[in-house]
């Protein structure tokens, strides 16, 4: 029995196809979906958005057919070794919650649509906004492939944290009126738009929208790790992305930072180590 249970262990930790696929999905969402852009600002949303669907729409079908392929595998050989991929689907209560908001936004969009309005504005969203069911439904897609498939590696958190201190770098540039990427030159009638927009992610609430994310990823990359150089590097992209959040002028982003930071305090607060390298790294 106990070389079943140590096996069954083993089979649940090895790198699978389906892992693979997840981290470079995972890669692609962190590393080009902040400097996607095909006209400047002027489709920043909506190229935003559009590259959200495609990216997740492909690794959910790449993740399917593979599933697929390892149970018809598993099936053929009469073993039950190819179904370990699929014991992390137990029901959670988040999965109830997203899935239950999933059919509530359904069911809203379908009910308003027979009412006289627009399906089409319903399921794909208000122009530049773009939060309908289209929206919710990729973000299900996402919840659950990398929920059920994140696979730890040390690069992908390096290549996040840097791709993120880069976003942020060139807001902080932008912020002082240096334009590296020479998008700001498009723009020099349009006040607006050089005071609201910056970096390559476009509106300054989506920057602090993606920073909420990001700080306390690096913050907590900081507090995990045991490697230094690691942690030297979350400490810079830390400090480059509070910068960042800084010239976002986003009362919404430091409100999200600091529950997020206030979170992690709670849950380190009894280990003296992880609480010294969050003050430390608070202070860098």
């Amino acid at each position: 029995m106990g070389n079943k249970k140590t096996s069954s262990k083993t089979s649940k930790l090895m790198f699978s196809n389906c892992h693979a696929v997840v981290m470079i999905y995972m890669l692609v969402m962190f590393i080009l979906f902040p400097f996607f852009l095909t006209n400047y600002y002027g489709n920043a949303r909506r190229d935003k958005f559009w590259f959200f669907v495609i990216a997740t729409s492909v690794a959910a079908v790449i993740l399917l057919f593979l599933l697929l392929f390892d149970f018809i595998k598993s099936k053929m050989n009469s073993s039950c070794a190819g179904l370990s991929q699929f014991e992390p689907f137990s029901i959670s209560i988040s999965d109830i919650g997203i899935i239950s908001f999933f059919i509530a936004t359904l069911i809203s969009a379908l009910l308003a649509s027979l009412s006289g309005g627009d399906f089409n504005v319903y399921f794909i969203g208000s122009n530049g906004r773009n939060m309908g069911v289209l929206a919710i439904l990729m973000m299900l897609l996402a919840y659950f492939m990398i929920s059920r498939f994140f696979y730890c590696k040390k690069y992908v958190f390096l290549f996040v944290i840097f791709a993120m201190a880069i976003m942020s770098y060139i807001a902080i540039v932008n912020f002082y009126y240096f334009d590296p990427l020479n998008i700001f030159a498009q723009y020099k009638k349009s006040e607006s738009v050089i005071l609201n927009f910056t970096s390559t992610i476009g509106n300054k609430n989506y920057l602090s929208a993606m920073i909420c994310v990001a700080l306390p990823f690096s913050i907590g990359l900081s507090l995990a790790t045991n490697d230094k150089l690691t942690r030297i590097l979350s400490y810079v992209s830390v400090a480059i992305q509070f910068m960042a959040l800084i010239v976002a002028t986003s009362d919404g982003g430091f409100l999200g930072c600091f529950i997020a930071i206030a979170v992690i305090f709670i849950v380190i607060c009894k280990d003296f180590k992880k609480l010294s390298k969050l003050i430390i790294c608070l202070a860098v």
